[in-house]
């Protein structure tokens, strides 16, 4: 097998992975309806700055524990809470 091959295995082996987390996203997305739904029923607001507090604290510990920098893990999960935010609206 030569160089280009070995890369081309590496991607084929990133875009699996793309394929699941978009998979998780979708999920995702199908569970924060249902939040909706629910906040909405129960007259709860959007925003929890202190449950996004708790994600954040959470999130750290799990980077850490896979050698990720917490700093990207939190601006990935930053944009994906804005984007639940959005749904909820």
């Amino acid at each position: 097998m030569d160089k280009i091959d070995d890369l081309n295995e590496f991607r084929k082996e990133i875009d699996e992975i793309d394929s699941e987390i978009l998979k998780l996203l979708g999920r995702r997305h199908r569970v924060v309806k249902k939040v909706k739904k629910y906040k909405k029923e129960n007259n709860i607001e959007v925003v929890d700055l202190n449950r996004e507090k708790i994600i954040f604290e959470r999130l750290k510990k799990i980077a850490k524990k896979y050698e990720l920098e917490s700093g990207s893990v939190e601006d990935v999960f930053r944009a994906i809470i804005s984007n639940s935010r959005k749904l909820q609206k």
